[in-house]
């Protein structure tokens, strides 16, 4: 056994769980968030799939997730292209069993995964954006799949928003302690303005790392000048924004990102 939370347990992935990850596969609203490629496979061709590619594979770990109140297995989440030299890999999750989606399994498995990433691989900051980019891209799949269901959606994109800081939390608290200083500081924006005669506020936030930075929602449209102000505020530069995070495709999150 790997790791632990309060409902879940991941186990290292066997021969023996092919057939199960085969009716995942099968699944085409399951894989459609994680494998553009759709198509339905024999279920010889997927445990071919599973022996040389999954656990044949000296550059990937995968894990079962397993709830442990009914010990069942509802997905299962990998580490895949590590690349040990440069301290980087993909990471991928499928939650197989659909009665559990939206309920925040995955972003409680993705943070088991992410204990052993960063206390035993030790990886670079890539990794971190890695992983902001993959769920971006679920972001769009997800949006595409179900969006004729909105509160699925909807608790979908919390649940992977919720993975997404504590991914941040954990690479700021492994750097803190590894450095013995602060390489990570996350900053919250208050953006000030006025909607019908009454004041409003909203928090993007911006990640600094080593000077570079990374803002996290754009706000609503033309807001740019004010989030300008409030990073020269905070001491840093625009020439230092790097990197630029949506966390869900609602207006005050996305609405300037054109405009940067």
């Amino acid at each position: 056994m790997l790791f632990e939370s309060s409902r879940l347990k991941l186990r290292k992935m066997t021969l023996e769980d092919a057939e199960l990850y085969h009716k995942w596969r099968n699944d085409l609203e399951v894989m459609y968030s994680t494998n553009p490629i759709l198509d339905v496979y024999p279920v010889e061709t997927t445990k071919e799939f599973v022996e040389q590619v999954i656990l044949g594979s000296n550059n990937a770990k995968s894990y079962i997730i397993v709830e442990k109140e009914n010990e069942r297995s509802i997905g299962v989440v990998s580490l895949t292209n590590i690349d040990y030299k440069n301290r980087n890999a993909e990471c991928i999750i499928d939650i197989g069993e659909k009665e559990y989606w939206g309920n925040g399994f995955g972003s409680e498995a993705l943070r088991l995964l992410l204990d052993y990433a960063f206390y035993e691989m030790n990886p670079s900051i890539e990794f971190l954006f890695e992983y902001f980019r993959l769920m971006i891209g679920q972001f769009v799949c997800i949006q595409s799949s179900v969006s004729d269901r909105k509160e699925t959606v909807d608790k979908v994109y919390l649940e992977m928003a919720s993975g997404m800081i504590s991914c941040i939390w954990a690479f700021y608290k492994m750097n803190t302690l590894r450095s013995g200083y602060n390489a990570m500081e996350i900053i919250e924006l208050p953006i000030e303005f006025e909607f019908n005669g009454q004041k409003q506020k909203i928090y993007p936030s911006l990640i600094v790392t080593y000077n570079d930075l990374t803002l996290v929602d754009t706000g609503y449209p033309n807001f740019l000048p004010l989030i300008e102000n409030e990073i020269i505020k905070s001491g840093y530069q625009m020439q230092n924004l790097k990197n630029i995070i949506i966390t869900h495709y609602d207006d005050d999150h996305i609405g300037s990102l054109y405009i940067f």
